[in-house]
């Protein structure tokens, strides 16, 4: 099987996403000086050192400072996704299923955390899991065709 790595990405742009997401929605209801700046920033601060753990291979000290970040950003779907791939580098793979979970309940279209929870389905022999998630992440026909194991179809096919 073709190592996959879980995707990272997220971790480089959420925070400013997350910046822009709260500027956005502050404008728009003209509530730009309610934001609460020290909690954004503190969220922020640890986000950026649950990265640099992350991309130093100091995966518990990730999953720490991602667990800090969420008390200040407790609806952060991207946090919840970094967690769950520090946990799945960890090989936690429970605890990264239920992060990615998180995930994905915060953002049903979060492809990545769909894509990340395929991941840890088919490390864990879940293989119908992993073939649903994948199917609701942007690289689902890759994802699928480099599973190991005989993929069961979850949907029904129509013919030609």
């Amino acid at each position: 099987m073709k190592q996959t790595q879980l995707s990272i990405l997220p971790l480089l742009v959420a925070p400013y996403l997350l910046i822009v997401a709260m500027a956005a929605t502050a404008q728009t209801s003209n509530q730009l000086n309610t934001i609460d700046t020290s909690t954004f920033k503190q969220a922020h601060l640890l986000a950026l050192e649950g990265l640099q753990h992350d991309l130093a291979g100091r995966y518990q000290q990730a999953v720490a400072a991602y667990r800090q970040a969420l008390e200040y950003a407790p609806d952060d779907a991207s946090l919840y996704n970094n967690l769950g791939c520090a946990y799945a580098m960890l090989q936690h793979y429970d605890q990264a299923t239920v992060a990615f979970r998180k995930a994905i309940t915060l953002d049903p279209k979060y492809e990545k955390a769909f894509y990340n929870l395929g991941q840890v389905d088919d490390k864990t022999n879940r293989p119908q899991a992993a073939v649903a998630a994948y199917q609701k992440s942007a690289g689902a026909q890759s994802a699928i065709s480099q599973l190991p194991h005989p993929v069961v179809r979850t949907s029904t096919c129509s013919g030609t």
